[in-house]
């Protein structure tokens, strides 16, 4: 049989006073929660951060490869650069379908 220390005692004493053992067993499944949640925030936070520099980058009229008087962003990478496609962004087709002849479809 192991004996606890006094000090050891006392610090849980202060720490998990008056709890029964069901609480104390939430308390420590609330406190594994609350920290992976705040892990999980700090990641959307830096990947945010990440996009906004991105986009910052992009968005950048003095960068060198993008057209004069543009917003920066252009059809295709330049050279040794990878397209970036944001979140809810759909591409625009680069050839837009041809009207359809209406009066060739009341004909058929």
């Amino acid at each position: 049989m192991r004996t606890l220390s006094e000090a050891t005692y006392y610090r849980w004493r202060n720490q998990f006073g008056g709890l029964k053992a069901d609480d104390t067993k939430r308390l420590k499944d609330l406190e594994r929660e609350n920290s992976t949640l705040k892990r999980l925030l700090a990641e959307a936070e830096l990947e945010k951060a990440a996009l906004k520099e991105i986009a910052k980058e992009l968005l950048d009229p003095d960068r060198p490869g993008t057209p004069a008087g543009g917003c920066g962003v252009s059809d295709t990478p330049a050279r040794g650069e990878r397209a970036v496609r944001l979140p809810g962004h759909r591409p625009t087709p680069k050839h837009p379908a041809p009207p359809s002849d209406r009066a060739d479809a009341r004909r058929s």
